[in-house]
């Protein structure tokens, strides 16, 4: 079982051999967490994602899809059907709400080895998913958050995380989005 301060290594180690201009030149740049999406799904290897807003473009979607093996499977939440052009079949799609609907989906949540929740930034959202779902999450599910500093709320919300609930955290900013990014493992 690795502890987060390993995994924390092995991306700051592997991250700069991740290349995206096979998807799309400018997501190689700094200040984007696409490429930390691709490492984590190369090297940590986790067999059920579960990604929270992907976004109009699903960016985050094809870059994880896109680094995929084949025993990976990705379940994607987002409003907005938005994947059309994402033809895998280990990327199943839901437009449904996953806290409204948690019964649906207790099975993947308490398989799930990797989170990725990129919502609405307010903070409060944030808490009303980690409340519903990680008592459902198994020890040493990795969750990654995006855009930790992007508000005051989303501060609130990263500075309160591990004490609301048992997990070690720790921001990876540098490796991540602009607006902060931050990993943590359940305990």
């Amino acid at each position: 079982m690795r502890d987060l301060k390993e995994i924390v290594s092995i991306l700051e180690k592997n991250y700069k051999k991740i290349n995206l201009r096979r998807i799309n030149s400018w997501m190689n740049k700094s200040g984007e967490h696409y490429k930390l999406l691709a490492c984590i799904v190369k090297h940590i290897k986790p067999k059920i994602i579960i990604e929270l807003g992907s976004g109009k473009e699903a960016f985050s979607s094809t870059v994880i899809a896109n680094y995929c093996n084949g025993d990976q499977i990705i379940y994607s939440f987002d409003i907005i059907h938005n994947l059309a052009h994402l033809n895998k079949e280990n990327l199943i799609y839901s437009t449904d709400d996953i806290v409204e609907n948690i019964d649906k989906y207790q099975y993947i949540l308490l398989n799930a080895e990797f989170i990725f929740i990129d919502t609405e930034h307010t903070g409060d959202q944030e808490t009303q998913i980690m409340r519903s779902l990680f008592p459902l999450l198994r020890k040493n599910t990795l969750l990654m958050f995006d855009d930790i500093h992007l508000n005051q709320a989303m501060k609130n919300f990263w500075n309160g995380l591990d004490k609301h609930f048992y997990l070690d955290k720790q921001d990876i900013t540098p490796l991540g989005h602009w607006s902060g990014t931050g990993v943590a493992l359940k305990k």
